[in-house]
């Protein structure tokens, strides 16, 4: 009994196929998931990204309001790595990145036009 794996694209499951020999006929083929498909889950950026597009020129959103809400979002994380991580995202980042355009107020206040 002879067994392969194939990948399939990414995002997809991983799938195994086994071979099985019955008697002088030719091999059958059987195959079975080997892997489940991801979760989608919100992650760090994508609530940056969330909390920036709520955000107005009337009514921006600062990176400590940022850092706050991501606290509050998840809280099984370290604020200050959170902190960071705002920091190093907005607005340069962020805007390369996901390709979109982060304003500033000039005052610390930012948010996507």
């Amino acid at each position: 009994m002879a067994s392969t794996s194939k990948k399939k694209t990414p995002g997809t499951t991983k799938t195994t196929t086994k071979r099985v020999r019955r008697g002088p006929s030719a091999p059958e083929t059987v195959k079975t998931p080997t892997a489940k498909p991801p979760i989608a889950k919100v992650g760090v950026i994508a609530t940056i990204l969330a909390e920036l597009r709520k955000a107005t020129k009337d009514k921006p959103v600062t990176k400590a309001q940022l850092g706050e809400r991501l606290a509050k979002a998840f809280p099984d994380k370290e604020p200050t790595g959170l902190a960071r991580t705002v920091s190093c995202q907005v607005p340069g980042r962020i805007s390369r990145e996901q390709e979109v355009t982060v304003k500033s107020d000039g005052e610390g206040g930012f948010w996507i036009a």
